[in-house]
């Protein structure tokens, strides 16, 4: 059996009886490569939930990858395009905001806080914002009160910090999202300049 990671052929790749150990075996290599998983190819087919996998009979294992700072630009292209919708609709109607759809606004901030802080994990940021853990924090802290409030009943203090405090953290971010982008997609290309 050959294995093809982005068209170049991995060496001495052992056979493996078990398509699930073969697979881990491929993640190790990418983890270390920082790529994620695109496609995968089992002799010339794209594989899919219905195809039967019979190990012994496997020929080439052909993987597409994606960088994981590519991933991450998208993310914050996401994440701005889904700021700017939330601005619209929500933003001149937030001192009139019912009860019912203040969870609404917690899902979005759960989506959103979960996207900054795999940035912040990938460490993508933090070389050039030493204040971007701080403010991934900042903003799970106050999802929590916000999610602490709703869950006893007390809208009008998740009112309050939806107005105040969570606003102007989104705001911040949305001003600077341009910055991170371009700053993340420079050191990208500035290790493709060193490889």
């Amino acid at each position: 059996m050959r294995v093809f990671i982005d068209n170049k052929k991995i060496e001495n790749f052992r056979r493996y009886n078990s398509f699930v150990k073969c697979m881990r075996a491929i993640q190790e290599i990418l983890t270390n490569e920082n790529k994620m998983l695109g496609k995968i190819y089992i002799d010339g087919r794209n594989l899919d939930r219905a195809m039967s996998i019979d190990m012994k009979k496997i020929k080439v294992i052909e993987i597409t990858t994606v960088a994981i700072n590519e991933v991450i630009l998208n993310c914050i292209l996401s994440a701005r395009e889904q700021l700017k919708i939330f601005f619209e609709i929500f933003y001149d109607s937030l001192e009139k905001i019912e009860p019912n759809e203040i969870e609404e606004r917690i899902e979005f901030l759960r989506w959103l806080s979960a996207l900054l802080n795999n940035v912040e994990k990938g460490k993508h940021l933090e070389f050039v914002y030493g204040d971007f853990k701080e403010y991934t924090e900042d903003l799970e802290q106050e999802l929590r009160n916000i999610e602490e409030a709703y869950k006893n009943g007390d809208y009008e203090t998740a009112i309050e910090i939806l107005n105040f405090s969570v606003l102007e953290l989104l705001e911040s971010f949305y001003n600077n999202i341009d910055n991170y982008y371009w700053d993340i997609l420079e050191d990208e290309n500035r290790k493709r300049l060193l490889n």
